[in-house]
């Protein structure tokens, strides 16, 4: 899968850019994403799920 590909349609990178494409998901209407955690273990897992929802917690 090309890399343009994953990143027009993914939110990755540094937390910088994973706040900035979910600014622009709220800005045009998106409410709901679905998540794929790629860490391993489910504590590191955890671990990421609550620095996605910080993220999006300071977007609201």
């Amino acid at each position: 899968m090309p890399d343009a590909m994953v990143t027009q349609f993914g939110a990755l990178g540094t937390s910088q850019m994973v706040s900035e494409r979910f600014r622009l998901y709220r800005d045009v209407g998106i409410d709901s994403l679905t998540l794929r955690l790629d860490a391993d273990g489910m504590n590191a897992k955890l671990e990421m799920l609550e620095h996605i929802v910080d993220l999006l917690r300071r977007l609201a």
